[in-house]
């Protein structure tokens, strides 16, 4: 049976994202630290990871506050607190007190916050890159609060829907790149130029983000999929991604990808009828398709060559090695 990471239990997940912390995995530890806690908001131990891993200080000082509540007896948790406090209160001070430096205050579009900062192209509540134009910042960046980014996303489509604008269309498309996912983010780029101001910077962005080799990838597990969606957004390649069978058939017919990757285990359709369904069609029978599953038996293996897949690869994969098969069956993407 397929291993799904969401099926563990909480100690053995606490120990994944020590596991991947160690290995300088922050964003994927960070990912599921949140997941537990969005199950137990009150395990002191997924907290206080989550105030190490969060990437602003004051996002660390919201996860000890919520641990202190938990344990209020605790003196480290407590005295932790205390020190992040004077230190956050510390570099306020020094920036304001900075004559050269001015301090604004402006609205988030995807978390609603009021922003106290030097600029206004990062949000220092959800951690989100406001300007999307330059691509490759956006993909690197750490610590994005996707669940707020994911509730904006969701707001700005029906606002884009009842009452297009560029300022609809320009947050439906900073959500989607937040989220690593540029391949729906294009076509709303494309829409805002008709009111930007800077319609050129937003038309090249459109422009790089379609040059790139398109990858549709189908897991039941939606941790797997946001990790697939970090590592090859940031690869360089645009990724479009289906919870099960049938999702990742309609996800090929409409995308036209340049290459698939499929879990075996999955509902509705498994990975071997996906694959022999991809072989059959008349739009992407030569369309390059690499299984990764937890199935690591020859016979698996023996499968899914007879399915007609060019690769495969067993989990837990490793990045270099999914980025090597990527790369061995895919050219590499002009303008990324």
């Amino acid at each position: 049976m397929n291993p799904n990471p969401e099926a563990y239990d909480v100690d053995s997940r606490l120990q994944r994202v020590t596991q991947a912390t160690n290995h300088g995995q922050r964003q994927i530890a960070l990912e599921l630290v949140r997941e537990i806690l969005a199950e137990e908001p009150e395990n002191e131990r997924a907290l206080l990871l989550a105030a190490d891993l969060a990437p602003t200080p004051q996002e660390g000082i919201t996860y000890l506050e919520q641990a202190v509540a938990v344990n209020p007896s605790s003196p480290s948790i407590v005295n932790s607190l205390a020190i992040r406090r004077m230190s956050l209160e510390a570099e306020r001070e020094q920036e304001a007190g900075a004559s050269d430096i001015r301090i604004t205050s402006w609205h988030c579009p995807l978390c609603n916050s009021v922003v106290h900062s030097t600029e206004n192209t990062r949000c220092s509540r959800c951690n989100s890159i406001l300007a999307v134009e330059n691509l490759q910042i956006v993909a690197a960046n750490r610590g994005v609060n996707e669940a707020a980014v994911e509730v904006a996303l969701v707001r700005w489509l029906g606002i884009a829907e009842r009452d297009p604008s560029g300022e609809a269309y320009l947050n439906v498309a900073r959500a989607y790149l937040n989220l690593h996912r540029s391949a729906e983010a294009a076509p709303y780029l494309r829409k805002a130029c008709r009111w930007a101001k800077d319609a050129a910077a937003l038309k090249l962005a459109a422009d790089v983000i379609e040059r790139r080799k398109l990858i549709v990838a189908a897991d039941d597990s939606k941790t797997f999929r946001k990790i697939l969606q970090i590592i090859i957004d940031r690869a360089g390649y645009r990724i479009v991604t289906a919870s099960d069978g049938m999702e990742a058939l309609t996800a090929v017919a409409t995308w036209a990808p340049s290459l698939v990757l499929l879990d075996i285990n999955m509902p509705k359709m498994n990975g071997y009828q996906v694959c022999k369904a991809i072989r059959n069609s008349t739009h992407a029978a030569k369309v390059p398709v690499v299984f990764l599953s937890g199935n690591d038996g020859f016979f698996d293996h023996l499968k899914g060559a007879m399915s007609g897949a060019e690769d495969y690869i067993s989990k837990p994969i490793d990045e270099k090695e999914l980025l090597r098969a990527i790369a061995k069956h895919l050219p590499p993407s002009e303008g990324g």
